[in-house]
């Protein structure tokens, strides 16, 4: 697709998104996805419509970050922050031809390059919005009991480190 085509399809869309929200008084969010060298237009949307939200996925944004050489998970973030409503957290472990996702983020991953940066991603993030959600969105058989209580104890302190407030639920 054209990038010209891109920015107007994009446009009607966060246009008929802004509509729908407003006449069913439903909060829409999207989740980004591989969006190439149209970052900026993408970005562009959610400046111009900020009633609509912006899921961040922690491992899709690494996985962005190595697809596509140039892209800057951090000047995204910059970007985007103000507008992420939720963040799908897990993280990724590459191989040499294959990846895998949905993974629990460990603090022990944090300097392993096999793994995503999504640790780094959220402690960035937060720093510059603390009021968005988080879902821990990986996979449960990949992880202990007593990882699983690090992780929550980890994320929970961070959070709050950067003002943000943490209902447990």
């Amino acid at each position: 697709m054209s990038r010209g085509l891109f920015k107007e399809r994009s446009q009607e869309l966060f246009e008929h998104l802004s509509t729908l929200q407003l006449h069913y008084g439903q909060r829409i969010v999207l989740e980004h996805d591989f969006f190439g060298e149209y970052e900026d237009i993408l970005i562009d949307q959610f400046h111009a419509f900020p009633d609509i939200q912006f899921v961040l996925d922690t491992a899709r944004l690494d996985i962005t970050r190595r697809a596509f050489p140039g892209f800057d998970p951090y000047a995204f973030l910059d970007q985007i922050a103000p507008h992420v409503y939720l963040v799908h957290y897990s993280n990724v472990f590459y191989e040499e031809h294959a990846f895998t996702h949905h993974l629990p983020v460990l603090a022990l991953h944090e300097h392993d390059d096999n793994f995503g940066d999504s640790l780094a991603y959220l402690r960035y993030l937060a720093t510059s919005n603390q009021a968005f959600h988080l879902t821990f969105e990986h996979q449960a058989d990949r992880i202990s009991r007593q990882e699983l209580y690090q992780v929550y104890q980890q994320t929970a302190t961070l959070l709050e480190e950067r003002g943000g407030p943490v209902l447990n639920r």
